[in-house]
């Protein structure tokens, strides 16, 4: 029996009965359901559950669960929580349940639930980063590449690789297999289970993944990139044509990467979606008829040039349009009548205000920053200076009409 628990909850959660079958999975730990008077829920950031496969923290509750931190209220607070019953698992009965909410316990432990109703282990809530924009899990993208049959060990960290943030795989293989595992290989793998966002830029192959003292990963003692042989290409064809030059010449300005192949994958080498609109601008002035989309739709110079070389000097035109023009005329008598321009509002612009009123209290697409000046503070004259701001962006002064 593989039994998870932890000393707030004293002690035992979740059981697993192990099979022979079991043995041969290459999963992470499988820590089952939980015993009969526990309780567990899964919760993403803003402690809303998660479904199926979705990794989130692990709440605990139930009979065994602790009073809290001797003379430490601060933590107390902070670990053990209210929880809201109807969240809960179903299969657990107790003097709670009478209640609109429970207490539980806050494990900072990442898991998920499997298809067949039992918990996975990925690692710890601590090991999220921030990448690109992105909250990323480490141990979702460990746990992908250990599914591998030649991987032994591998940990994921974002380290610098030539003044550029990267997020990099070091990874062992078992010890009768060969040593020529392409990155193109891997990628490719892990871009059927997880998001281009988590797909690593850079694979490491290593000795051995450093453990600390209580026999746990050391992100810390990974090697640093510099040092290490970093192989990102794919098996080596030089561009040959004048557009193929001209985009691996773009391509190797933008992603700081030298001798960049036909088929280089442009996520794989470091590209991500903000290079990618820088990437198809300077593109564009050098005749390319490419958009953002067909940088994520082809990803390679030889796919790329293929499908989106026009031959034009330049395909930098717009087409403008008149105000109004986008709005149907029975929309139009609706407006206020100082309005400048109304057009539809975007799928994008439509998502995030869906989230922002799903999740009221998640900062996600707030952006807050501090700056300090050195001067005498006028109230007046910053007033006018925000004014002045506010007439010269448009966007300052749109709002959204949902009805």
């Amino acid at each position: 029996v593989n039994m998870y628990g932890i000393t707030e909850t004293t002690v035992h959660t979740t059981y697993k009965i192990l099979s022979k079958m079991d043995l041969h999975r290459r999963e992470n730990s499988n820590i089952g359901v939980p015993l009969n008077d526990m309780s567990i829920v899964i919760v993403d950031q803003n402690k809303v559950p998660v479904p199926i496969g979705v990794p989130g923290e692990l709440l605990v509750g139930g009979n065994g669960l602790a009073i809290g931190y001797l003379n430490q209220p601060e933590m107390t607070r902070e670990k053990f929580i209210a929880y809201p019953l109807d969240y809960a698992n179903r299969t657990y009965k107790y003097s709670f349940q009478e209640s609109k909410k429970a207490r539980y316990y806050r494990t900072g432990d990442l898991v998920r639930y499997l298809s067949d109703g039992t918990l996975e282990y990925l690692g710890r809530i601590d090991k999220q980063i921030k990448f690109k924009g992105y909250r990323i899990e480490t141990g979702e993208i460990e746990s992908a590449l250990r599914q591998l049959p030649k991987i032994a060990q591998c940990a994921v960290a974002i380290k610098k690789y030539r003044d550029t943030a990267k997020l990099v795989a070091y990874y062992t293989l078992k010890e009768d297999v060969e040593a020529n595992t392409r990155p193109q290989k891997l990628q490719s793998f892990l871009s059927q289970m997880l998001p281009n966002y988590m797909i690593p830029n850079l694979f490491v192959k290593i000795e051995s993944i450093p453990l600390t003292d209580n026999m746990k990963t050391d992100y810390a003692a990974l090697p640093s990139i510099e040092g290490c042989a970093v192989d990102i290409h794919s098996e080596f064809q030089k561009p040959m044509t004048a557009s193929q030059k001209i985009l691996a010449s773009i391509w190797e300005k933008n992603l700081n990467v030298e001798n960049i192949g036909l088929d280089d994958n442009f996520f794989g080498i470091g590209g991500d979606s903000i290079t990618s609109l820088k990437v198809t601008a300077m593109a564009r002035e050098k005749g390319f008829s490419v958009n953002v989309s067909d940088i994520f739709k082809y990803q390679t110079i030889r796919e790329i040039t293929k499908h989106c070389w026009s031959g034009h000097k330049s395909l930098l035109s717009y087409e403008h349009s008149s105000a109004f023009s986008m709005l149907p005329k029975q929309d139009r008598v609706l407006l206020p009548v100082d309005s400048l321009d109304s057009y539809p509002i975007a799928s994008l612009q439509m998502g995030m205000i869906y989230h922002t009123h799903y999740s009221p209290d998640s900062a996600v697409y707030l952006d807050i920053f501090t700056y300090k000046i050195n001067a005498t503070y006028s109230h007046d004259y910053f007033i006018r200076a925000l004014q002045k701001l506010i007439d010269a962006h448009p966007i300052f002064r749109t709002t959204f009409h949902l009805d």
